[in-house]
């Protein structure tokens, strides 16, 4: 019987399977760039994007985690959509 991990292995560890990188990525793009070059306006700047982050964002890439799992699985490993 084939587990997720033998379709897996070294693929555990990849962006598809990674939230977080789709929340910096949010917050990335909601930082102004002329913030970026003063640490205290960086500072503030990215607090009030992550404090601006609504619940259903979050809850949408928790819900998408079971899609990216299957796509991961169906793709051998291999690079998804996501």
């Amino acid at each position: 019987m084939k587990t997720i991990f033998s379709y897996c292995r070294g693929q555990l560890s990849s962006p598809d399977l990674n939230p977080i990188g789709h929340m910096w990525d949010h917050l990335n793009r909601n930082v102004p760039e002329h913030c970026r070059n003063n640490k205290q306006l960086f500072q503030r700047a990215l607090l009030k994007a992550w404090s601006e982050i609504d619940q259903n964002t979050i809850n949408i890439l928790i819900e998408s985690m079971p899609e990216r799992l299957q796509e991961v699985i169906n793709n051998r490993g291999y690079q998804t959509s996501y």
